[in-house]
């Protein structure tokens, strides 16, 4: 592994697509424990008035982990987000939503500016596929919302009003209206607030080597943060060996897994006076029904990994 620490500038400034594979978990940070402290950081850093390079304070946002990918030639430079998904994808709305306030006020010069950390280069995605305009490209679940809120789409955004990615925009928006309304001079304070998002908060980028295994890491990893569960554990696996497999991962979840993303597979449910999701209870029993053995919920992820290396075909 290599790592480095960067500011939002260099992050995002270049034409990249943060890839988030389709295997990992929905967006699930929230206003509380994410959004609002993450806000209260910035305005902070604002409101300080420490805007001198010489004497910027950073501020670090934490790790990312990223995967190289395979790119063909003339195409977006492409990096697999192994862990960090959450934190890039609040940064991106976080951003967008700076940048449509910014025009609502008839700031465009500093709309467009905002507007370059979110969208890569129109001229160098010319004739690829839409993602490519992104900079970060979520799960399969998230996808549609988090386009609706990116461009900007007032009649998509109501479609997805539930989504948290939209939730996280409007809260943004609403935060950021609200503070230039108390601001002397309000695109005094909007120029203030994007060279504190692009120059002083950093963040540190961990690069996996080939011979760096990211199962491994992801496991490791999210040990900690916001916890997994062992379904989301388990269809990291799952997929991963799909990918080591070159088999093709989007026909698989489509068809195997996509329905297991219904809410109703994310609800808890009872069971022995213990809360458990059901997706996790029902893969708990296939497991029990598979190996004729009693399968302990707080080692469901463990067992299903030692009954795969006896599966025949793994």
């Amino acid at each position: 592994m290599k790592s480095d620490t960067v500011d939002l500038k260099t992050l995002f400034i270049k034409d990249v697509r943060y890839l988030v594979p389709l295997f990992q978990r929905r967006y699930v940070w929230n206003q509380n424990d994410h959004w609002k402290p993450l806000w209260e950081d910035v305005t902070s850093a604002v409101d300080s008035g420490n805007q001198d390079q010489d004497t910027r304070v950073p501020h670090f946002l934490g790790a990312v982990v990223l995967n190289q990918t395979s790119t063909r030639l003339r195409e977006v430079e492409t990096r697999e987000v192994i862990d960090g998904q959450q934190r890039l994808i609040t940064l991106q709305i976080l951003i967008a939503a700076c940048r449509d306030v910014a025009n609502k006020k008839g700031f465009e010069s500093q709309a467009r500016l905002f507007r370059s950390l979110n969208f890569n280069n129109e001229d160098v995605i010319a004739g690829h596929q839409e993602e490519n305009q992104f900079k970060i490209w979520p799960t399969n679940t998230d996808r549609e919302a988090f386009k609706s809120v990116i461009k900007n789409q007032d009649k998509n955004i109501e479609q997805y009003k539930n989504s948290l990615l939209t939730r996280c925009y409007q809260f943004f928006s609403k935060q950021i209206s609200q503070w230039l309304k108390e601001a002397e001079d309000p695109e005094q304070a909007l120029k203030n607030l994007r060279e504190v998002l692009r120059l002083q908060f950093h963040i540190v980028v961990i690069d996996l080597e080939p011979n760096d295994n990211p199962q491994v890491i992801f496991e490791t990893l999210n040990a900690r943060g916001s916890p997994l569960s062992a379904s989301d554990l388990i269809k990291n696996l799952l997929f991963q060996l799909a990918i080591n497999r070159g088999e093709n991962v989007e026909f698989l979840y489509q068809e195997y897994w996509q329905s297991f993303e219904d809410p109703k597979w994310s609800k808890k449910v009872k069971q022995g006076g213990y809360s458990r999701f059901r997706l996790d209870l029902f893969l708990n029993h296939y497991l029990v029904m598979n190996t004729e053995k009693p399968v302990r919920p707080s080692a469901l992820f463990d067992s299903f990994k030692e009954f795969m290396k006896k599966w025949p075909h793994s």
